[in-house]
């Protein structure tokens, strides 16, 4: 009788501990959604791939993309935050972390999959020294 109550304590244990996680987990994605919603705007904010400041609808970071056909070279610069380069919103290499100095630039590929486009970015230009 003594190890049936055990079970039984231990199985409700176990369910308390499992909802507890589960309502922490949605109250942290809850407020992070509320921060996004306190943004100026509407719509779905991106990061920008070299400093992290979430773009407002209709900010675009600052690429060239070479024109042919399959995967296509990209020049990623950054966005209205960091580029030009400034002190207040410092610029990394999404590859290898290392702060970017200057007008230094990201590569990366273009690619379209599904009628989507795709980019994956490569490095700057100490990153693709060392891959050859």
């Amino acid at each position: 009788m003594d190890l049936i109550i055990l079970v039984l304590m231990a199985a409700l244990i176990v369910l308390l501990l499992g909802i507890y996680f589960r309502l922490s987990s949605s109250k942290t994605s809850e407020e992070a959604r509320i921060r996004l919603e306190e943004l100026p705007g509407t719509g779905k904010h991106s990061p920008c791939p070299l400093c992290g400041s979430l773009l407002l609808p209709g900010e675009r970071v600052h690429s060239v993309v070479y024109p042919g056909k399959g995967d296509r070279l990209v020049e990623i610069y950054g966005c209205p935050y960091c580029y030009p380069p400034n002190r207040a919103h410092r610029r990394y290499c999404p590859s290898c972390k290392r702060e970017l100095e200057g007008d230094e630039l990201v590569f990366a590929r273009l690619f379209e999959s599904s009628g989507k486009v795709h980019v994956h970015v490569n490095g700057c230009r100490i990153c693709m020294r060392r891959r050859t």
